[in-house]
């Protein structure tokens, strides 16, 4: 019975709770690793979704090939050494730096990739096919470019 209440969560007989939500620390990094595993999910999903409707019919297995590859070659190519600096680096100083240097590299890549390519099929919005002349001019309110 003991045991039950301690798994449960319970303190235990020398005082000290066995369930790590118990300390906030460890609540709000839960918290974040669940956020960031739903957006990588996410992520796996819309990506090919996205390439699908805006590529050509013919070069959309490539495409979409090599955008999953892009996804997982960095995870696959940096796992050893990933491995060496959690040894040698205090944990959650590895965890911050890297959610740091993801999110970086990501809004960098899309950043990049937002005024450089147009759609396929309606040459207006943001997509895999490089665009063909000036873009980002906009109107005043006069109507004058």
């Amino acid at each position: 019975m003991a045991r039950e209440a301690a798994a449960a969560g319970e303190v235990t007989a020398a005082g000290i709770s066995r369930n790590p939500f118990t300390v906030a620390k460890y609540r709000a990094w839960w918290f974040a690793s669940v956020a960031a595993g739903m957006g990588v999910g996410i992520q796996a999903v819309t990506v090919p979704l996205f390439i699908r409707d805006r590529v050509a019919e013919d070069q959309r297995a490539a495409a979409i090939a090599a955008a999953l590859i892009c996804q997982t070659l960095p995870g696959a190519a940096l796992a050893l050494l990933g491995g060496v600096v959690a040894d040698r680096v205090e944990r959650r100083r590895v965890l911050v730096r890297t959610y740091q240097i993801v999110a970086a590299a990501v809004s960098l890549v899309y950043v990049a990739l937002a005024g450089r390519w147009r759609c396929a099929r309606c040459g207006r919005c943001s997509c895999l096919r490089p665009s063909s002349g000036r873009q980002g001019r906009s109107r005043t309110r006069r109507g004058r470019r």
